[in-house]
């Protein structure tokens, strides 16, 4: 279906930049974007939005099935609340796993890392991230079924779909 397509990238786009959009502005409000942009390269930022951006389309693109997109055109509420909620939460999982394994890995194989330790940080931080990657998918899932009901009262029952 190459409307749902067109929706999942938009979506997925929509998702990533906010994202970026709302980093940026925390890390600016705390005083820490200058320190962070100088450290980090205009290769590594574009390589970055770019995971960002294939995490947000992968979950985007399971969220957004055949049949939540149906249901959530009819009115319904709870399966695009709870697909978002979970898909924010494998963005979540998989912003803290990619960066931390390409981090970890060459000190991995080098030997001079504990892997004790490291198992460690990535339980914890894996359950941060699940439940900080729930709330984004939540707050997002809300927005999208806000635009979808703003779209369905200004286009024509014929138009949808």
């Amino acid at each position: 279906m190459a409307d749902r397509r067109l929706l999942v990238w938009t979506v997925a786009s929509f998702h990533a930049a906010g994202l970026t959009l709302a980093f940026v502005a925390l890390a600016h409000a705390g005083g820490a974007l200058s320190d962070l942009l100088a450290g980090l390269g205009t290769l590594a930022g574009f390589a970055g939005y770019g995971y960002l951006w294939a995490l947000s389309y992968l979950a985007t693109r399971w969220v957004l099935d055949d049949e939540t997109v149906a249901a959530a055109t009819d009115g319904a509420v709870r399966t695009p609340l709870l697909r978002g909620t979970v898909g924010g939460s494998l963005v979540g999982l998989g912003a803290l796993l990619g960066p931390l394994l390409l981090v970890v890995v060459p000190d991995l194989v080098a030997g001079s890392a504990n892997p004790g330790s490291i198992a460690l940080v990535a339980l914890i931080g894996s359950g941060v991230a699940l439940a900080v990657g729930a709330v984004v998918g939540l707050a997002f899932a809300l927005l999208d079924l806000a635009a979808l009901r703003i779209v369905g009262r200004i286009t024509p029952a014929r138009d949808r779909r």
